[in-house]
């Protein structure tokens, strides 16, 4: 705040040099991600070991944020713990206050529940794209004097991307979650199309070449897994790899394109 204003188009570039120190975990069970001025601290491990890890990077990151005087509201820190287990170990520490556990957290805009479901990140995104719906209505409605092709390239343009941002990370959720975006999509191409109750929905994709979502996701999700495969990034060559077709990681990102 003393150098430039929020929003300044040296501000990102100042920030970058100004954490370019930010401490790094002196383990590998635990692992710092920036993004911007987003911040996530991960630590990994059996229970016993975890919150230790956690609590001594937190408490050498404090030292940091008050060594360089950079404020943290620790009121609107989250933790969650990401388990199948119902008990929870105490929560993290930072400036030696408790971060209370969390149910869910949003992080890149991508909404995290503690047991990975992404119930209710998908029902913010059914939301979200029923109310971008509402907005775009007066030219994708019944009453609007667009083709069809331009009602189908302004879904294409402007909805579609809403249901499928970062969807290689979220797309394996259970297939009662992915129905209810395949529900909007439906909704959509039938009110663009103004097709009779009895024609099928499964017709008017045909006619409109408009491939379901899981469909869609499937083909993100191919091209964004081949570009980690062959990345020479140092952080993204760290990821662990593992089988899809066990019956235990089910539900893992890259059980979407097995």
């Amino acid at each position: 705040q003393r150098w430039e204003n929020k929003g300044s188009k040296v501000g990102p570039y100042l920030f970058n040099i100004y954490v370019n120190d930010i401490p790094s975990p002196r383990n590998c069970q635990t692992k710092i991600c920036l993004f911007a001025d987003d911040t996530a601290v991960m630590s990994t491990g059996a229970s016993d070991h975890v919150m230790t890890s956690l609590n001594d990077y937190l408490d050498q990151l404090g030292r940091w944020l008050i060594r360089w005087k950079v404020q943290v509201n620790s009121d609107k820190c989250q933790s969650v713990y990401f388990t199948r287990r119902r008990s929870t170990p105490s929560p993290p520490k930072l400036y030696r206050r408790p971060i209370p556990w969390r149910d869910e957290t949003k992080y890149l805009g991508v909404m995290l529940d503690k047991r990975l479901t992404y119930k209710t990140h998908v029902d913010e995104v059914r939301n979200k794209v029923t109310a971008v719906n509402i907005k775009l209505y007066y030219v994708m409605g019944k009453n609007s004097k667009l083709s069809l092709r331009n009602k189908l390239l302004l879904y294409k343009t402007l909805l579609r991307p809403i249901m499928s941002y970062a969807s290689p990370v979220w797309g394996a959720a259970a297939k009662t979650h992915i129905n209810k975006l395949e529900t909007a999509q439906n909704k959509i191409a039938r009110q663009i199309t103004q097709a009779p109750w009895y024609v099928r929905n499964k017709q008017i994709q045909k006619e409109l070449k408009l491939t379901s979502v899981l469909d869609y996701f499937r083909k993100l999700a191919i091209k964004f897994f081949n570009n980690i495969d062959n990345s020479t990034n140092a952080a993204i060559a760290e990821i662990p790899r593992y089988d899809p077709s066990e019956h235990r990681k089910r539900r893992r990102p890259r059980t979407l394109i097995s």
